[in-house]
């Protein structure tokens, strides 16, 4: 499993740039995305979050 912060660089007025969501590679090649704050921890496919979106992703992972 690979895991990759993923943040937000155009925030402003931060010292450092605020982490939006990690993205995780599972050891099938699978990403999602995880959300996490104080009380929850919320994980999607990113597959299902584009569809949700309304968009189509089409992905090829490398390494």
């Amino acid at each position: 499993m690979q895991k990759y912060q993923i943040r937000d660089y155009q925030a402003k007025n931060q010292k450092s740039a605020p982490r939006m969501f990690d993205l995780i590679i599972n050891e099938d090649g699978i990403p999602f995305i995880e959300i996490k704050n104080e009380k929850v921890s919320h994980k999607i496919s990113l597959t299902e979050a584009f569809k949700q979106a309304g968009k189509k992703i089409e992905y090829i992972i490398e390494g």
